[in-house]
């Protein structure tokens, strides 16, 4: 059909309400465009707050002293070690590992068969499948793409000594995002050693590999 009316979307539309293959609705819910990455967090931030109780599967493992407080969900074949302190709203994926004395704090999302070390500290934050953190390291306000690999005792750093509004950078323009509180954002099969720390508003590109114990600036 695109074809047929010169690749011309526009056209092809008028051809499909023309021959009434396509209808208008209205969507009277909540409704979060992902034009920029931080707005993955609003859309996670939305569906999370329209749960209305935790599940947990019969499968996923809880050690003791395991500590849920909120709406938390656990999904089948998941790991949660001792001394895991879980805060809803949040998610633990599908055969994913949460080490001892990790916090998970509200409005993280951790995705199919992740891996995070013992005494993490991950808050607001969206982890993609199949991605370690490293032990001691903290992942606030940021997403992290598809096998992304980062190291012990990496820090995102999440706001500015002075709570100024976060920018980041698109090319070489910086873009506001309203936000005072904005980690770092890593693409798929990210590698990050151990020792770093990453600077607010920090994106990463796919497939980059960062070296042990460096920072990571905008600049």
């Amino acid at each position: 059909l695109l074809e047929s009316s010169g690749n011309s979307m526009e056209k092809a539309l008028k051809k499909m309400v023309a021959g009434e293959k396509l209808r208008a609705s209205m969507w009277e819910d909540e409704w979060q465009d992902v034009v920029h990455p931080w707005e993955v967090l609003t859309g996670n931030k939305i569906i999370m707050d329209s749960w209305q109780e935790s599940s947990i599967a019969k499968t996923a493992t809880l050690e003791a002293n395991v500590t849920l407080q909120g709406i938390v969900r656990i999904e089948a074949g998941a790991i949660i070690k001792s001394g895991a302190v879980l805060e809803g709203p949040c998610c633990i994926g599908e055969g994913s590992y949460i080490g001892n004395n990790s916090l998970v704090r509200s409005y993280t999302s951790v995705g199919k068969n992740c891996s995070v070390g013992s005494g993490v500290e991950l808050k607001n934050c969206v982890v993609m499948e199949n991605t370690q953190i490293g032990r001691l390291s903290f992942v606030g306000d940021s997403v992290l793409g598809e096998n992304v690999d980062m190291g012990a005792g990496c820090m995102t750093v999440n706001r500015t000594v002075d709570w100024k509004q976060i920018k980041v950078k698109n090319g070489k323009r910086p873009t506001p995002t309203g936000m005072a509180k904005l980690g770092a954002f890593l693409g798929d099969n990210v590698v990050v050693g151990a020792g770093n720390t990453l600077e607010p508003g920090v994106v990463v590109a796919s497939g980059k590999i960062i070296p042990a114990c460096y920072s990571v600036n905008q600049k």
